[in-house]
């Protein structure tokens, strides 16, 4: 036995992951890595980020894509399989593609914070079991998508929105009260202001017109007129 503790002392720690000197973009671009634990693109001039020259690098765990000016992203489809942590935010970002991140076991961090987003895809994040952080802030969203919100996610932030007060959005959050009181509304105008919190479910539900959202058919606590 002390032998064997003796030889796991001696045996070599694994390498830590340390990527705080930021890389070129289009350096990397000219001569890709086949391999890396992580990538930092911070304040790259990227503009347009082609995702698929990313998803091919071995042993990716990390990714910082921040303040790059990014505006819009091609090649979505799939995602780096280790992937854990990626940083998207300072972009201007107006829209995600529609399978972006739809299938990214492994994600636990996301930021995507300051941005000009005004709506998720409808799958976002609809794989990502593990993850437990996720930064909205400071866009123009108006909907949550019900695939985002997982039993795993300790921390949310909406804040600083432009959220449509609906009554599929108040059931997406039934049971998430601490995210929902991030949610000030933008529209309808009579509840421009206010928090989602502050409005009775039975008031926000009533009208037929109020229940529209991308995924609301038929909203639980709807009363007929």
């Amino acid at each position: 036995c002390l032998l064997l503790a003796a030889g796991l002392a001696l045996d070599p720690a694994p390498p830590i992951c340390n990527c705080s000197e930021p890389m070129d973009y289009q350096a990397f671009r000219e001569a890709p890595l086949p391999e890396s634990c992580c990538l930092n693109f911070t304040s790259s001039n990227i503009t347009h980020l082609d995702w698929g020259a990313l998803v091919g690098v071995q042993g990716l765990r990390e990714l910082y894509l921040s303040h790059c000016s990014i505006t819009a992203i091609s090649n979505a489809q799939g995602v780096p399989p280790a992937l854990e942590v990626l940083h998207l935010s300072h972009n201007l970002l107006e829209s995600l593609p529609g399978s972006f991140l739809e299938n990214a076991p492994n994600l636990r961090v996301l930021y995507l914070d300051s941005n000009q987003l005004q709506e998720l895809p409808k799958s976002f994040l609809k794989a990502s079991s593990q993850v437990q952080e996720v930064y909205l802030g400071f866009n123009a969203l108006t909907f949550l998508p019900a695939s985002l919100l997982k039993p795993s996610l300790l921390q949310l932030q909406l804040s600083n929105n432009s959220w449509d007060c609906s009554c599929a959005l108040l059931t997406n959050l039934e049971g998430w009260s601490s995210q929902a009181a991030e949610v000030i509304c933008h529209t309808p105008e009579h509840y421009h202001g206010l928090g989602l919190q502050s409005i009775p479910r039975d008031e926000l539900c009533r009208s037929h017109g109020l229940t529209r959202g991308p995924l609301a058919a038929s909203p639980v606590g709807s009363s007929s007129q």
